[in-house]
């Protein structure tokens, strides 16, 4: 194996490297490891880093980013998307600023105004440190609300607020990420109050007390 190319480490941390040259992988095999990705991508161009996400446990949780010295190697792997890959059909997005490929959200970014995002089909198992794990590469976040009952369990579904409009819209495109065992759902969230204080927020199909 290439060792220059292999991932670069900076003193500010991967959120800080993280740019237009990223591309987001989901839906991956449990089994698949940092090189198992660079060595799927190391075709598209040279590789600076590669991240897979893990749980406490030590297992994948489905989520991966790749990031590349240049532009065309984003362009290159995007052609990935929708491919067979360890028995499961991977989604690879663009995880930068303004990525040449769209994505789900793309269409609706001139007239969507919110911040908050809604995260549905959330496993009982899951922490607001999972969510804020998993979610930060999309953007900033300003606060994370997980809705719960009186006993302090988790209902299933959280509300995440991002410090702009560009963390929500790529944050759209985790939808179906496999995360403790659940491939989670995430839609725009409407009429909802900022998710740092108290109070009724709006979820798909009502009213929840969060």
């Amino acid at each position: 194996m290439d060792k220059s190319s292999g991932p670069r480490r900076s003193q500010e941390g991967g959120r800080k490297e993280a740019g237009a040259a990223e591309v987001y992988v989901g839906n991956l095999s449990w089994n698949a490891g940092e090189d198992d990705l660079r060595q799927l991508f190391a075709h598209c161009g040279r590789i600076v880093r590669v991240r897979v996400l893990k749980g406490e446990d030590g297992r994948s949780k489905g989520v991966g980013f790749v990031g590349f010295e240049a532009a065309e190697g984003v362009d290159a792997a995007l052609r990935f998307d929708g491919s067979d890959y360890m028995g499961r059909t991977l989604r690879v997005s663009h995880s930068g600023e303004r990525g040449a490929k769209k994505d789900p959200a793309e269409g609706a970014r001139a007239v969507v105004s919110t911040s908050t995002v809604f995260v549905g089909n959330v496993s009982y198992q899951c922490s607001e440190e999972d969510l804020r794990e998993l979610f930060s590469h999309a953007g900033e976040i300003k606060a994370i609300r997980m809705a719960r009952d009186q006993e302090g369990r988790t209902k299933g579904f959280a509300h995440i607020e991002f410090t702009d409009q560009e963390g929500v819209a790529r944050a759209i495109s985790y939808t179906n990420t496999d995360l403790k065992g659940r491939q989670i759902r995430v839609e725009y969230s409407k009429d909802v109050p900022s998710v740092r204080g108290r109070g009724a927020a709006r979820a798909p199909g009502g009213w929840e007390q969060i």
